[in-house]
Parts: C-alpha cells; sequence; structure tokens
C-alpha cells in the first residue's frame, strides 16, 4: 500500500515538473494540451 501510494505521489511531482518545463520553454497552449492529452492517455 505505501509503495503505491509513493509511486503516486513520484508520479504527479513528475507530471508536474513536466507541465512547469513545458510552461518554461514553451509558451504554445495547443501544444501544451496536445502533449498533456497524450501524456494522460499513458
Amino acid at each position: 500500500m505505501k509503495l503505491g501510494i509513493k509511486i503516486y505521489f513520484f508520479g504527479e511531482i513528475k507530471k508536474d515538473k513536466i507541465e512547469k518545463w513545458l510552461d518554461a520553454n514553451f509558451k504554445f497552449g495547443e501544444l501544451k494540451v496536445m502533449l498533456t492529452e497524450v501524456i494522460n492517455r499513458l
């Protein structure tokens, strides 16, 4: 159970970092939406 929480927690951090990186490097809303959809499907 703890392992599952850890994996979820680290997954959320990674997702947040990816989103922040995208915001910093690209200011293209459409690209971010497209990539977010791809990430959500994984």
